[in-house]
């Protein structure tokens, strides 16, 4: 499924004619548009472009042809919600959106998407409610204090109505240096070694115990931290090793800070869902929030070896 995120890729690189300068309109690098555009034409079976003999100029190809007229018309329907949303009554257009997530969410996703919603309904408030475990932010929404909750795979509840956003994927990262990207896969050699985790009840130390069950060996962290960037900052500093959402590695990855490595089981695909309680309806600012967040797309930005899917 091509998300609106997708096609405003796609239509900068029509409207600039190449992908390098799509990068730079859309202030991201060149190889995230590439594989934005590689992903879209692996979902529709087709090329897109006809590549140029110097790479740096694209034309579009017959199926091309067919995307662009279809992108130009969902981007004009989304254009038309935002308009009809923003024309709603003044009761709504003042209302307070809340949402609960936890730390990844709100720390590497939700930002970006926040600040496009506040550019679109500059007049609609909105709370960001931050909790540490599943539970406290299915409570919040189930209270009402929330309006949508953030979750993951592993703690979606059969009480609400769950819509797909996007995927991310659980890494195994390791200090920075020279050496095999290569983890031990022997029980015996994983257990030596030094993990850092949150606490428990967290989606990252959850992980963490199933991933060591199915080593069939025990692990018993020697370090347990409340964030994500304390976990990143010891893993750099050399103190030991840690499994966290490849989103939340991205630049460290980029700038050597850590290292990405191979595992038996990791990297681990997993998905975010949109959740709310399906007996009370959302209004219409909450309404557009959730299209904004299904229409947003965060593709990987690192490959490492085979995907291993959640099954």
């Amino acid at each position: 499924m091509l998300s609106l995120e997708q096609l405003e890729v796609f239509r900068a690189v029509v409207k600039a004619g190449g992908f390098n300068r799509a990068a730079s309109e859309l202030f991201v690098t060149q190889p995230a548009v590439s594989r934005t555009i590689r992903q879209m034409e692996e979902a529709l079976g087709v090329k897109l472009f006809y590549r140029c003999g110097n790479r740096r100029k694209v034309s579009l190809t017959p199926a091309g042809e067919q995307v662009l007229h279809f992108a130009d018309q969902v981007i004009a329907l989304w254009g038309r919600l935002q308009h009809e949303i923003r024309s709603d009554t003044s009761e709504d257009r003042q209302s307070t959106v809340s949402i609960a997530c936890g730390p990844t969410s709100s720390r590497y996703i939700l930002p970006e998407l926040l600040r496009r919603y506040n550019s679109i309904y500059p007049s609609v408030r909105f709370s960001l409610r931050v909790w540490t475990t599943a539970p406290d932010i299915d409570a919040d929404v189930l209270s009402g204090h929330a309006d949508l909750g953030v979750q993951t795979d592993w703690f979606v509840s059969g009480e609400f109505h769950l819509v797909p956003l996007f995927r991310d994927r659980l890494v195994l990262i390791g200090p920075p240096g020279e050496g095999t990207d290569e983890f031990p896969s022997r029980p015996a050699e994983v257990g030596t070694l030094s993990f850092i985790t949150t606490p428990r009840g967290t989606p990252y130390r959850t992980f963490l115990e199933r991933w060591s069950e199915s080593l069939a060996v025990r692990l018993e962290p020697r370090m347990e931290v409340s964030s994500v960037d304390i976990l990143k900052q010891l893993v750099r500093l050399g103190v030991g090793y840690a499994i966290t959402s490849e989103i939340s590695v991205v630049q460290d990855l980029a700038e050597g800070a850590v290292r990405l490595l191979r595992a038996p089981g990791l990297p681990l695909e997993y998905n975010f869902y949109a959740a709310y309680v399906p007996q009370r309806p959302l209004s219409s600012a909450a309404s557009a929030l959730l299209a904004l967040l299904k229409g947003a797309a965060f593709p990987a930005s690192y490959d490492v070896g085979p995907k291993a899917v959640a099954g």
